[in-house]
């Protein structure tokens, strides 16, 4: 007797940050699996340590490195912190690999992170543009 292996099928749901209303419920508009776990990344590398009350634990420290010089080892202090960042606070995710590719013009890196989500079969890929802000 052959085994058959069930498709795991889950969906994550969170609330679109733009508010956006929803032309057929007038309710807020909601993302869903992987743009819903795109978002949840993008505001964990944009949070700092300890500005959450009560989860001073949650965020990234990547702010610290955009101030540091441009220089080869950057990029690479900068994906460590990325990838530690998610792995550690993400569990819907299953990283692939983070690329950070420095642009010495306009003085920001353009960060790609290849990941799944856990129960989608396909790929996904959040790219990101980290730049000084004052």
């Amino acid at each position: 007797m052959a085994l058959v292996k069930r498709k795991v099928s889950r969906i994550y749901t969170d609330l679109d940050l733009a508010f956006g209303k929803n032309f057929f419920s007038d309710d807020i508009d909601k993302k869903i699996d992987v743009n819903a776990v795109k978002q949840s990344i993008k505001i964990l590398l944009s949070t700092m340590p300890y500005e959450r009350p009560f989860h001073p634990e949650l965020g990234s420290d990547i702010h610290r490195s955009l101030f540091e010089p441009m220089d080869a080892f950057t990029p690479g202090l900068l994906k460590k912190r990325i990838y530690n960042t998610i792995e550690n606070f993400e569990p819907r995710v299953e990283l692939e690999d983070v690329v950070v590719t420095p642009n010495y013009d306009l003085q920001e890196y353009k960060v790609s992170v290849y990941f799944k989500v856990v129960g989608v079969p396909e790929p996904a890929i959040l790219t990101l543009t980290l730049s000084r802000l004052r």
